[in-house]
């Protein structure tokens, strides 16, 4: 049980409000629901204040592991005592970056999947005479709107980039200041089922995009609607990857505050080796897909460039971990 959960626990049991414990810390009542709520914790005179209101001692409210009983363990300091402490304030405003962040990127990569959409619509109409375009003009324009989405995407890529640079410091040997692994635990376990309704939907899309393709193709509608329904496929494709990227940025950044998952030490100095190869890999889909698709001209087929090479990716990147230690 952390501190937060504590200060609730024993509030309620005493019947008393956020106002009337304010009262007794000398308080606002906002600062009473922060503590509840995990977004800030008391400074050390608060917490010998509460131990004596609540009749506990403070080890039992400034340990975690620590119940009811007293624990026989003794706190020790960090073995590192080089390493950056990280306050609160600074653990908060990393995991505010993220999940913002995390919305941009996603939205960068569908602009890039959503790209062709406009140029294969257009190019379509052109063709068949149902707008009076040429095909050069509407060519053209897609091209254009190729051009400005992905160069939308890039700018959040290299905005993301540069700005979590400010937070290079989680990729090196830090601590958490006391009552922060709780407090992200907390929030890492409410996002779970989000993160996991998020992913299974991505996925879905996925797996449904082309059924709309293939019912069209199968029942003889015209091409218009051939047309339309390659663009309902790449909507689909964008809008399951938006979620699996958001969801995988925000749970990334309580992984990364914790050190669990794949940011434990020993995966963080192997992933520090793997950004190279992922940066080449990268960089060689999107040379594949262009080059591909201004060759051919066939935007509606190119587009599966992405989710191979996102396949492909997992496979490179656990042959990377093999056999770059």
């Amino acid at each position: 049980m952390i501190l937060a959960e504590k200060i609730l626990k024993h509030r309620k049991e005493n019947n008393w409000s956020q106002e009337d414990l304010a009262y007794k810390l000398n308080v606002s009542r906002q600062s009473i629901s922060k503590w509840e709520s995990g977004a800030s914790i008391p400074d050390i005179e608060r917490v010998i204040l509460m131990s004596e209101i609540f009749g506990v001692s403070t080890d039992y409210l400034l340990k975690d592991e620590v119940d009811i009983v007293e624990s026989e363990r003794e706190y020790t300091l960090p073995d590192n005592e080089n390493a950056r402490r990280i306050t609160l304030e600074e653990a908060n405003e990393f995991m505010e970056f993220s999940e913002n962040h995390a919305k941009l990127v996603a939205l960068g990569v569908a602009l890039c999947i959503l790209s062709p959409a406009l140029l294969i619509f257009l190019s379509h109409l052109s063709e068949a005479k149902i707008i009076d375009m040429s095909e050069s003009v509407a060519e053209g324009v897609g091209v254009v709107t190729i051009f400005l989405m992905v160069s939308a995407a890039v700018a959040i890529f290299i905005n993301f980039s540069m700005k979590m640079k400010e937070y290079e410091y989680f990729e090196e040997d830090f601590d958490l200041e006391y009552g922060i692994a709780g407090i992200v635990e907390a929030k890492k376990e409410k996002f779970k089922p989000q993160h996991r309704k998020s992913i299974i939907a991505g996925v879905a899309l996925y797996i449904l995009c082309s059924i709309p393709i293939i019912m069209i193709a199968s029942l003889g509608f015209s091409e218009t609607v051939q047309t339309s329904g390659v663009a309902l496929l790449l909507l689909a494709v964008a809008a399951g990857t938006f979620m699996i990227i958001r969801a995988d940025g925000i749970l990334a950044s309580y992984d990364k505050i914790l050190e669990e998952g794949d940011y434990t030490e020993e995966k963080k100095q192997q992933r520090k080796k793997l950004e190279t190869l992922a940066e080449l890999y990268w960089i060689i889909a999107t040379v594949i897909y262009l080059a591909w698709s201004f060759y051919t001209f066939n935007w509606w087929f190119t587009w599966i460039v992405w989710p191979i090479a996102g396949v492909l990716y997992l496979l490179v990147e656990k042959l990377g971990e093999i056999f770059i230690k």
